[in-house]
C-alpha cells in the first residue's frame, strides 16, 4: 500500500510551492503483526484529542445537564474506545499485548485532570483540555501519561546540586519509574512530570534514614536537604519547560535513567505550568499522589511486572506498604480492564515512547 502526502507552502509574492511525499507501507493479514506496527503513543494522543474535542462539543450542546452525568458519559466513551480496540483485533477476553500502552493511556486519560472526578470544577477541566490540545507532541504525551523520576542521589554519595554541578550531572541523579503509587516509598524522593499540568515533587518521611533507623543524625539531615533541593530544582525546571537534551528522545519514559535520552527537551513554556514539592503525609502531597495509579491494590505478580523495583519484595513488606498508602477506592489499571470484560496482559513495563 502506498500513502501520498502533499504539502503546500506560500513563498514571497504569489509563489506557492508543493511538496509530494510517497510512503510505501507493508500490509499484513496478521492481527498480531498489525498491532505491533501501531505506534501506541501517537495512537493514544490522536484518540485522546478526539475525545477531548467531543467532550467540548458535548459541553456546549448540553450545558444544562448535570456535571456528574456528563462525566459518566465521557468515561463510558473512553471505555468503549478500549473495548472496540479489543474487539477489532479479535480479542474476546484478552487485550492485544502490543497495545497495552494504548489501554494504559486511556486509563490515565479517564482519571486525569481532563476527565477525572477528583480534579476540580468543570471550568478547570476545560482549561486542562485546552492546554492539552495546544501542547506539543512531547508535552501532550506527558500530560496524558505522567513521567516519574526517582532521586537516587543517596546511594551515589552526592550531596546535592548546590555545589554547582551541571544539569546533566543533576539528571544522572534520577531514574525513570512507572506512574504508580508504588514509587511512594518512605525512603524515596520523586518528581511527577505531568506535562502541561505541572511538575510535582514528593519526599518520603524516611529519606536519609538507614533501614530500621528511627531517628536521624546530621548526615540524615544533610541527605534529606539534598533530596529536597534536587527534587525542587528538577520540578521547577520541568514546569518551566527548560529541558535539556535532544528533542528526538523526548516523551514519556525518556528521562534520566531511561534508555536513549535525558529529561525531555522542549522550548520554554509560557505561562509556566505549576510546580510544587511536598513532604509525605502533608496536605499538599496529594497533588503528586493523585496522579499516580493505585497499584498497591494489584496482585503481587502484577506489581512485579508493571513496577520492576518491587520484584523480590516480601508479602509482609507489601502489606505494610499498602497499610500506609493513602486510602482509595479507585480501580487499578488491571481492575479497570477486567471491569470492561477484557484482561490486560501482564507484560513487563517499559518506558512509553
Amino acid at each position: 500500500m502506498h500513502l501520498q502526502f502533499i504539502t503546500f507552502k506560500n513563498g514571497t509574492g504569489d509563489e506557492r510551492a508543493a511538496r509530494c511525499v510517497t510512503l510505501r507501507v507493508s500490509t499484513t493479514s496478521s492481527a498480531v503483526a498489525y498491532a505491533r506496527a501501531v505506534h501506541a503513543p501517537t495512537a493514544s494522543l490522536l484518540a485522546a484529542r478526539l475525545m477531548v474535542l467531543e467532550a467540548h462539543r458535548d459541553d456546549a450542546r448540553n450545558a444544562p445537564v448535570m456535571r456528574s452525568s456528563r462525566t459518566r458519559d465521557q468515561s463510558r466513551r473512553i471505555e468503549k474506545r478500549v473495548a472496540r480496540v479489543a474487539e477489532a483485533f479479535g480479542a474476546e477476553a484478552a487485550f492485544p499485548e502490543a497495545l497495552v500502552g494504548f489501554a494504559e493511556a486511556m486509563y490515565h486519560l479517564r482519571r486525569g485532570p481532563m476527565f477525572g472526578r477528583g480534579f476540580g470544577h468543570d471550568d478547570e477541566k476545560t482549561t486542562a483540555r485546552l492546554a492539552f490540545l495546544g501542547a506539543s507532541h512531547e508535552v501532550a504525551c506527558r500530560s496524558l501519561v505522567p513521567a516519574v523520576y526517582a532521586w537516587n542521589g543517596e546511594g551515589s554519595g552526592d550531596s546535592g546540586i548546590s555545589s554547582g554541578i551541571s544539569e546533566k550531572e543533576e539528571e544522572a541523579l534520577f531514574a525513570t519509574l512507572p506512574a504508580s503509587d508504588l514509587a511512594l516509598a518512605p525512603r524515596a524522593a520523586i518528581v511527577v512530570d505531568h506535562g502541561a499540568f505541572g511538575a510535582f515533587g514528593w519526599v518520603g518521611r524516611d529519606v536519609g534514614l538507614a533501614p530500621g533507623e528511627a531517628n536521624g543524625d546530621a548526615t540524615t539531615t544533610t541527605t534529606r536537604e539534598a533530596a529536597i533541593e534536587a527534587v525542587t530544582s528538577l520540578a521547577t525546571r520541568l514546569a518551566r519547560g527548560s529541558r535539556s537534551g535532544s528533542g528526538s528522545g523526548s516523551g514519556p519514559g525518556s528521562g534520566p535513567g531511561a534508555a536513549g535520552g535525558n529529561i525531555p527537551a522542549d522550548s520554554n513554556v509560557f505561562p509556566a505550568a505549576p510546580s510544587l514539592v511536598a513532604a509525605e503525609g502533608s496536605s499538599a502531597s496529594r497533588r503528586a499522589v493523585c496522579r499516580l495509579a493505585p497499584a498497591h491494590r494489584d496482585a503481587p505478580h502484577e506489581q512485579d511486572a508493571r513496577f520492576p523495583p518491587v520484584r523480590g519484595t516480601s508479602l509482609e513488606a507489601r502489606r505494610a506498604f499498602a497499610a500506609r498508602a493513602p486510602p482509595t477506592e479507585e480501580l487499578t489499571f488491571f481492575q479497570w480492564m477486567r471491569g470492561l470484560g477484557v484482561d490486560a496482559p501482564v507484560t513487563p513495563w517499559a518506558p512509553w515512547r
